[in-house]
């Protein structure tokens, strides 16, 4: 049979990659985006679900710029938590499991951590992300499915090829980041609804690190362009961020295979500098 899947934030990174994705792993997948569901309302929230009926909802819901969150705590504690936690009171109720994207940034110092890990958050985004996790597993079987720097999609590679095209400054860093594509997102998703995965929090895993630098400067050389002129971020309020964060974990299938950072990022530069 068929599973039915129901994407909330199909406008944004995840969720619009997971409408594009899912439907190659079988699944019939029905999307909506913050404009046409508003998850602050619980009557609309309701409405939407039975209207769907799914037997799996994905909360791709979310505010994502640490920053703006760090300026705006009220509005990322709606997105980033209450939201949810409708979602996952109404998905409780009709006996229906929720998929929720957490992050890296629930941890604080550098270091490797695995599922079972205590959170130490810095900042605003990361607290959220941690309060939401446990929400949404208090409320049924839901699975919590925390993920690194994502790429394909609005994303730095997109950023660091319009610099490296336009000899225009880049904002980097040097903090050690483990980079996967939404794309691996999508088939870990896949198979935590195919194999009706144990409730609990998981980690999706990249194995190569890399620099936002060091990231910058593979990129220029696979366009034949000097590297983009170094900026450091910055910028209004900023939140504190975790330096060298490696999400681990004990399950095989849910790490890249060596290689797949620079295949995807080969993949997706030939993709944004393709003539239009």
């Amino acid at each position: 049979m068929t599973v039915h899947v129901l994407v909330l934030g199909a406008g944004g990174r995840v969720g619009a990659a997971l409408c594009d994705l899912l439907p190659g792993y079988g699944f019939s997948v029905h999307g909506l985006t913050r404009s046409e569901v508003d998850v602050g309302d619980d009557d609309a929230v309701a409405a939407c679900i039975a209207a769907a009926d799914p037997g799996v909802v994905i909360y791709a819901v979310a505010i994502a710029d640490p920053d703006r969150c760090e300026r705006d705590p009220a509005a990322s504690y709606e997105a980033n938590v209450a939201g949810v936690q409708r979602v996952a009171a109404v998905a409780a109720r009709t006996g229906r499991r929720v998929i929720y994207y957490s992050s890296d940034y629930v941890f604080g110092s550098a270091g490797t951590y695995f599922e079972d890990a205590a959170v130490a958050p810095l900042q605003v985004y990361g607290r959220h992300k941690a309060e939401a996790e446990q929400l949404v597993l208090g409320c049924g079987c839901n699975v919590v499915l925390r993920l690194p720097l994502l790429f394909g999609s609005k994303d730095f590679v997109a950023d660091a090829v319009r610099a490296a095209l336009a000899g225009a400054p880049l904002a980097v860093d040097r903090r050690r980041r483990f980079p996967i594509p939404v794309t691996h997102v999508a088939r870990l998703t896949a198979g935590i609804i195919t194999s009706e995965a144990v409730s609990g929090i998981y980690h999706a895993v990249g194995v190569e690190a890399v620099t936002k630098a060091e990231w910058a400067a593979q990129i220029a050389g696979l366009l034949g362009r000097p590297v983009p002129p170094a900026v450091a971020p910055g910028g209004g309020l900023g939140a504190p961020r975790p330096v060298d964060v490696e999400l681990a974990t004990r399950h095989p299938q849910l790490r890249t295979v060596p290689g797949t950072l620079w295949a995807a990022t080969r993949a997706r530069v030939a993709e944004l500098a393709k003539p239009v």
